[in-house]
């Protein structure tokens, strides 16, 4: 009996291992994203007894916003350089760090292991939030709930223990607490929980003002430190004006029912997967009835559940909505609601069983809860977790596609060398001058991109730099480029990559190449007249489609390709789609398209082909 008690916990975190790896496991072949190659160069530029300062003076806004994940990167980045797989590695030790996190927060607070273990099953992944386990620029998310939820496991064994807390349990607790304040500022609704915990498990005499007094001098001292704490952050963050995230469009609130329910509708929808939003009606009887459940029920983790799930999400509700990664720490409280509900539901249930077969079934119960929760929920994300993929690698590969060829071309650089871009894929950005500095390892670089000049260089400029890149479909070249002045029948381009898309319109990449014989569908430029016509500059109608005129062809590594449909692309401006066909003896690699319209050959744009 024993062997079997130790074995089951064993098997359970082995299943939800295991579910979590078959879903993130691809994060291992991914680069770094755009927002995380910002992200690192603003964590690698500015001196280090800046960041230092920044992570003591937690209180005060510094160039790194949230410093803690900066020290982050800039210690991965010290050690492994330019390299995304320890930066994927380790965010994705501390994702299973978190699920650990979920279970034990989660027992602590239902006095259950079962409600504990699927709580941790559910929270280890969701297709939703994919950013999580695919970006590493959102590690600022990912880290905050490590330390919010390892401050808040240590407030709960401290109160939950029946000696008296220790100096080093609370200084650990407020060091924990400060590094989830330097992660993200989502951290500040910590203290409002402990409350929440107080009032809900220990019965706080709010009745007795003398009584109330007497337990804040005492059990109160470390939740009126923490709120201390919370205002001393919030205040110095409001004050300081210098470097200050409300200085960002994006950050500044809105306190506005429509803005609310606008953030609400964002979460609801990606959460249950819904391809349109959720409206405010059913948000709000979801709310409702989760509430009259909890309190009728008399359940107080169903209460801190939705407590949990209203408050944590509070920071959010009011800016601009973000996407669903931003509600890993509110997502919580969805957990520990349903896995609350799952277990004492059956359990309820398995009370009206008939004698006979109850014992077997009451043995039963919790591991056919599980593995019955598991089984689903590899069902129903086996689709999506893959579209959300796609989203992140398409931005990810063209990045480091870009950084490849310009070490291809240039595999060493000269210290203190001027490089001039006379063109590149991001418009307006400085992600290009970001990559050449970070991959190069080499502050002393000076990298001017024209597009942000006032005036475009001129010869003699040009010729003073060091290096000079242009860039043409998505090609980095050595020395300028020249420009067709007539029509040029090509692939375009979209933020640096080929618009070129599998039948269910998922981008081509090297995560997922076209295959031979595939019908991929391309979005092309300057294939001339449609029948009926459209004027210059005008978009293409929606309806009726109008097909190309002229004479089309497709080569695909020198093969000609079968053409299934030309014409203009609905609601775009010289955009066409050209659907075609892989041949089916194309040679695996980047291979090379070319078109032809009347009569006029475009340059060949790559794609990948397994």
């Amino acid at each position: 009996m024993r062997r079997s008690s130790r074995a089951l916990p064993f098997l359970t975190s082995l299943c939800i291992a295991a579910f979590f790896l078959r879903f993130t496991a691809p994060s291992r072949h991914l680069y770094f994203s755009p927002d995380d190659s910002m992200n690192l160069y603003r964590s690698w530029n500015f001196p280090l007894s800046w960041l230092v300062k920044a992570n003591l003076l937690f209180f005060l806004n510094s160039p790194f916003y949230r410093p803690l994940v900066s020290a982050w990167y800039r210690s991965i980045y010290y050690f492994a350089g330019f390299n995304p797989a320890p930066f994927h590695a380790a965010i994705l030790i501390v994702l299973a760090a978190n699920v650990w996190l979920t279970y034990a927060a989660s027992r602590r607070l239902t006095d259950s292991r079962e409600i504990g273990a699927l709580a941790a099953l559910l929270i280890s992944y969701h297709p939703s939030f994919g950013q999580l386990y695919f970006d590493t620029g959102f590690a600022y998310d990912v880290i905050c709930y490590f330390f919010y939820f390892s401050a808040f496991l240590l407030y709960l064994r401290v109160r939950q223990h029946a000696r008296a807390p220790r100096l080093w349990q609370w200084a650990a607790f407020f060091l924990l607490y400060v590094c989830a304040l330097n992660s993200k500022e989502m951290a500040i609704t910590l203290p409002a929980f402990l409350a929440i915990y107080e009032l809900l498990y220990r019965r706080v005499p709010v009745g007795s003002p003398r009584e109330l007094v007497r337990w804040l001098r005492s059990d109160g001292r470390i939740l009126i430190a923490t709120i201390l704490v919370t205002a001393l952050f919030v205040t110095g963050r409001l004050l300081d004006h210098r470097d200050s995230l409300l200085s960002i469009d994006a950050y500044v609130p809105v306190f506005s029912w429509e803005r609310l329910m606008a953030t609400s509708q964002t979460f609801f929808s990606s959460f249950f997967l819904t391809v349109e939003g959720v409206s405010s009606g059913i948000i709000l009887a979801i709310w409702l009835t989760m509430f009259a459940v909890a309190w009728i029920a008399r359940s107080r983790p169903l209460r801190f559940a939705w407590l949990f799930l209203m408050l944590s999400a509070i920071p959010l509700a009011f800016i601009f909505p973000r996407g669903t990664a931003q509600y890993y720490i509110p997502f919580f409280g969805w957990v520990l609601y349903a896995a609350t509900i799952l277990v004492r539901g059956t359990q309820y249930v398995w009370k009206y069983l008939p004698g006979r077969v109850a014992p077997l079934l009451v043995a039963l119960r919790a591991p056919a809860l599980f593995i019955a929760v598991g089984l689903y929920l590899l069902h129903y994300y086996r689709g999506p977790w893959r579209g959300n993929l796609e989203g992140v690698s398409s931005e990810e590969e063209v990045q480091r596609s870009l950084v490849e060829q310009l070490h291809q071309l240039r595999p060493a650089l000269r210290p203190g060398s001027r490089m001039l871009f006379l063109d590149d894929p991001y418009e307006p950005s400085y992600q290009t001058m970001f990559l050449v500095l970070l991959s190069y390892g080499d502050r002393t670089l000076q990298v001017d991109l024209a597009k942000t000049m006032q005036h475009p260089p001129g010869a003699k400029e040009i010729a003073s730099y060091d290096y000079v890149f242009d860039y043409r479909l998505g090609r980095f070249f050595t020395s300028p480029q020249p420009r067709p002045q007539g029509p040029e029948p090509a692939i375009a381009f979209e933020r640096g990559q080929p618009e070129v898309f599998h039948l269910g319109f998922t981008l081509i990449t090297r995560q997922w190449p076209a295959r031979p014989g595939e019908v991929v569908i391309s979005m092309v430029k300057d294939l001339g007249e449609t029948r009926p016509s459209v004027p210059p500059g005008q978009p293409f109608p929606k309806d009726p489609l109008l097909d190309v005129v002229a004479p089309v062809s497709v080569h695909v590594g020198g093969q000609s390709a079968e053409i299934l449909r030309q014409i203009g692309w609905p609601q775009k401006v010289n955009r066409y789609r050209l659907d075609f066909r892989i041949p089916k003896d194309a040679r695996p690699g980047e291979v090379g398209v070319e078109i032809t319209a009347s009569n006029v050959a475009g340059p060949a744009v790559i794609i990948p082909v397994k």
